[in-house]
């Protein structure tokens, strides 16, 4: 999606998955939720638990009747690409310091 976006530039848009892959340009977001290397929030909700467990937070702050409206926006996804295994190594490097707090 990243690359797809409106906001990337034509060089961006124009590479090959591989191309973008081996550049290591990630949308890397650790910084927003640890500090020194540690969590400064409660609680990180993965995606796939997403609608049923923000409800439950957001309850428990006093936001009730709350509900995820499901929306799909695939405009800047374009073609799933096939990931080599090198790949999945140079991504999961990348977003490691996310990814230990996640157990995934």
């Amino acid at each position: 999606m990243r690359k797809n976006s409106p906001n990337s530039n034509y060089k961006r848009k124009n590479m090959s998955w591989t191309e973008f892959v081996n550049k290591k340009r990630f949308p890397v977001d650790t910084n927003f939720y640890t500090h020194k290397n540690r969590l400064i929030i409660d609680k990180i909700i993965r995606y796939e638990n997403l609608e049923t467990e923000l409800p439950l937070i957001l309850h428990n702050l006093g936001i009730k009747d709350f509900k995820i409206e499901k929306s799909v926006n695939n405009r800047f996804r374009g073609i799933d690409p096939i990931v080599t295994e090198n790949q999945k190594k140079i991504i999961y490097n990348e977003f490691r310091s996310t990814l230990k707090f996640l157990d995934y």
